[in-house]
């Protein structure tokens, strides 16, 4: 996950917003994500099933928070962690704080319709 890593720091270095500033734009979070597994040629289910650690088959709140913490930047401030978990989350299209396989699936092809 470095290139996430790499995009979320260049995010930082240009004063980028971490989350979406209007309904229809991306979170900056999902974009770098969706670049970093099309860079690589990894598909959602390998992302989604490396992160999902507890084998629920959803990710929530504290998996997505070390996935956050892991691929940003160590330095991140608390504020800017919150930010780019809430960038994640607004995919979460039930709005239970949770991302299912789907959620995730379905925010990653929205990045390729726009």
């Amino acid at each position: 996950f470095d290139g996430f890593i790499a995009a979320i720091k260049e995010g930082h270095a240009a004063g980028l917003a971490l989350v979406s500033q209007s309904d229809d734009e991306m979170p900056p979070a999902l974009a770098a994500l969706h670049a970093f597994m099309r860079e690589r040629g990894l598909s959602v289910r390998v992302v989604f099933d490396a992160v999902d650690t507890d084998g629920s088959g959803a990710l929530d709140v504290a998996e997505l928070r070390d996935m956050v913490r892991t691929l940003s930047a160590p330095d991140a401030s608390p504020l800017e962690l919150k930010q780019l978990l809430a960038g994640l989350l607004s995919i979460d299209v039930k709005n239970t704080g949770r991302l299912t396989f789907r959620d995730l699936q379905r925010g990653l092809r929205l990045l390729r319709v726009k």
